[in-house]
C-alpha cells in the first residue's frame, strides 16, 4: 500500500497525489486518459490516511481533484518531507533521513516502478547497519512481481549505488539515500562505511 506521485516528470506540470496497493497498475490506468507519458515520480509506504494528510497539506496547490500544480517548484521533496514526517510521528524510530539533493535528482535515473517499490521497502525496513534481510523470492511474493523483474530491479539499485547485495539474502541500503535510526547512528554508520561510500556515491 503506497501513496504515490504521478506526473510527466517536467517541472511546471501538475502531479497526481494518490494511494494504491499497486502504483504500477494505477499508472497504467491513469495513462489511458492522459495525453502525455506519465511516470511514478515518488512512492511512500503508508495507509490510505496518508493520502488525505497530503491532500490537506498541499490544498493550496490543488488544481483539479487529486491533481496539484506546484508551479516551477519540484513537488517531490516537499511531498517526501510531509510523508516522512507522517511516518516519523507513527514510528518508534528517532528519525528518517534522506539526502534532499539525491531525492530531487532521483527522477533523472528513470527507475522503474519495480525498482522504486523495492528501494522504498528497503528504506522502510532496514536495520541500524542499513542492512535488509530478504530474498528475491520474498520480494516477488510481497509485491506480486515476477522473479526476473525483481532481479532486474536489484541490478538497477546496484548500478546506481542505491543498494547492493552483501551475501545471498542480505542487501545494504546506501545510508546517504535513506536512514531511519537517528542522526547519531547515521553519523556513526557513514563514518564506518566511508571508504565504501566514496566508491558507492549516488550520482543524480
Amino acid at each position: 500500500m503506497y501513496v504515490y506521485v504521478v506526473g510527466p516528470g517536467r517541472l511546471g506540470s501538475p502531479v497526481k497525489i494518490g494511494w494504491s496497493v499497486n502504483p504500477k497498475v494505477r499508472l497504467t490506468q491513469l495513462q489511458v486518459a492522459h495525453p502525455e507519458p506519465l511516470q511514478i515520480l515518488y512512492q511512500h509506504p503508508g495507509p490510505r490516511e496518508l493520502e488525505g494528510v497530503l491532500h490537506r497539506k498541499f490544498q493550496r496547490f490543488r488544481c483539479n481533484g487529486e491533481w496539484f500544480d506546484f508551479g516551477k517548484a519540484d513537488p517531490v521533496p516537499e511531498i517526501e518531507d510531509a510523508a516522512s514526517a507522517y511516518t516519523r510521528e507513527r514510528s518508534d524510530h528517532l528519525d528518517i533521513r534522506t539526502d534532499r539533493g539525491i531525492l530531487r535528482g532521483l527522477w533523472r535515473l528513470h527507475l522503474s516502478s519495480e525498482t522504486r517499490a523495492i528501494l522504498d521497502q528497503f528504506a522502510a525496513v532496514h536495520d541500524r547497519e542499513g542492512v535488509v534481510e530478504v530474498t528475491p523470492e520474498q520480494l516477488g511474493r510481497y509485491f506480486g512481481m515476477a522473479l526476473p523483474a525483481v532481479r532486474a530491479a536489484i541490478v538497477d539499485l546496484d548500478r546506481f549505488h542505491l543498494a547492493w547485495r552483501l551475501i545471498p539474502g542480505e542487501y545494504q541500503l546506501n545510508p546517504t539515500y535513506a536512514y531511519r535510526h537517528g542522526e547519531k547512528n547515521y553519523a556513526a554508520l557513514v563514518t564506518k562505511m566511508g571508504p565504501i561510500l566514496k566508491y558507492r556515491k549516488i550520482e543524480t
